[in-house]
């Protein structure tokens, strides 16, 4: 059947015109939807079956779908825990750690109903429809296209909202330590009111092109968002490892408080209480390898943005996947975009898991000395018993003055 439009062609089809892979490269006909892998029984009839790209679809969803609502059912769980623990005893520096959990949790719910949408369209070949909003020419899109976008827009905001957070998070501590100066208060507000026009102005951008479908365009404008936020995690790297090793050469050459690198390996470890310099290099490793494997994973989105715009923008999909075709590289360049956001969005959730459960039982050990403490003074009637606060204080425990390094 030829045509010159999608709406020209009958449900589960779509217009090709002079497409690379046709004969000469010239031609205009309605053939099955390529990009969802949908075929015709036995060559002929309606694109009424899964094909092979189809199953890869399905798959995929339902891999990434899996892995994103555990991870959110887990962040979650750490959330509300937390917000449990210290609703009497919240830290001002705790701020960026409960908007960081937040963010994570609301891009892996956005990123789980997405993919389970994007797995949805695959099942439905004859429920394509055309998009209102473009006339004659409207391109046609599967059953559930046009719910997808709003999710996916959520997944990139809040994304960006809690990689920038946790760089934040970093050079607020390390300049604290550093007895926060006139002049270092002013560059922390100064970096926290930049990194906030940023998520406004990408917020802006990427609302509007993902709004309208334009999913070719927005890889390309994420490029220059994405580099910058890698950018800023070196930044935020660089402080904190600076900080972390100036306070490790405070302690000295002690080899009995180093970590044996060949424990790694070992089923049994030995026991021995915590020093300030185990709990720091701890730290410090905990900072490489995340603000590394973030790093790893922004690069990975940025390659796979680069390939799917180059192919969806410069090639044109209709050209890339032909109908019948049993794989696409079109298809795995759009999943390695959203395997690299899943990817970043688990390693900022376990960086900041690891912390949390650090706060968690911090916090658990003080209310238990606190309750063992107040059972002395019922029992003596000590005067410490009638000041608030003073059990913290007579235990030489102050929340206010704990370890920010123990927080991240």
């Amino acid at each position: 059947m030829s045509c010159e439009f999608d709406r020209e062609c009958p449900a589960g089809e779509i217009c090709y015109v002079n497409t690379t892979w046709m004969t000469d490269g010239t031609g205009a006909f309605c053939d099955c939807y390529a990009f969802y892998g949908w075929e015709r029984a036995n060559g002929a009839g309606p694109c009424d079956q899964l094909g092979a790209l189809s199953y890869y679809g399905l798959v995929v969803s339902f891999i990434m779908s899996t892995v994103s609502l555990v991870l959110a059912l887990m962040c979650w769980y750490d959330f509300w825990s937390l917000v449990l623990l210290l609703k009497t005893r919240v830290k001002q520096n705790l701020n960026s750690m409960f908007l960081s959990l937040f963010s994570i949790g609301m891009a892996l719910n956005a990123f789980t109903v997405f993919r389970i949408l994007t797995g949805m369209n695959n099942l439905y070949p004859m429920g394509a429809i055309e998009y209102f909003g473009n006339s004659v020419e409207g391109e046609k899109f599967a059953k559930f296209a046009m719910y997808v976008r709003p999710f996916f827009f959520v997944v990139q905001v809040f994304t960006v909202v809690a990689a920038l957070n946790v760089s934040v998070l970093w050079v607020e501590l390390a300049y604290r330590a550093e007895k926060m100066k006139a002049k270092m208060i002013n560059s922390v507000t100064y970096y926290r009111r930049t990194v906030h026009i940023f998520e406004a102005v990408y917020t802006l951008t990427m609302g509007g092109l993902v709004g309208f479908g334009l999913w070719g365009i927005s890889a390309i404008a994420i490029l220059p968002f994405v580099l910058t936020i890698i950018v800023v995690f070196i930044i935020g790297r660089v402080k904190m490892v600076r900080l972390l090793e100036t306070t490790l050469s405070s302690f000295g050459d002690s080899g009995s408080s180093k970590e044996n690198s060949s424990s790694f390996f070992r089923f049994k470890k030995e026991k021995r209480e915590k020093t300030s310099e185990d709990r720091t290099r701890r730290t410090l490793l905990a900072i490489k390898r995340t603000s590394l494997h973030v790093i790893i994973g922004l690069v990975t989105l940025m390659i796979s943005c680069g390939v799917f715009a180059y192919l969806d923008q410069v090639v044109g999909y209709r050209n890339v996947i032909e109908p019948g075709q049993s794989f696409s590289v079109y298809n795995v360049a759009l999943d390695a975009v959203n395997l690299s956001i899943l990817y970043v969005l688990a390693v900022l959730y376990y960086y900041i898991r690891r912390a949390t459960k650090k706060i968690y039982r911090r916090q658990k050990q003080m209310m238990l000395q606190e309750s063992e403490l107040s059972k002395e003074d019922s029992k003596t009637n000590s005067p410490s018993s009638f000041f608030p606060g003073s059990v913290l204080v007579s235990n030489n425990v102050k929340f206010e003055d704990q370890d920010d390094s123990e927080t991240v």
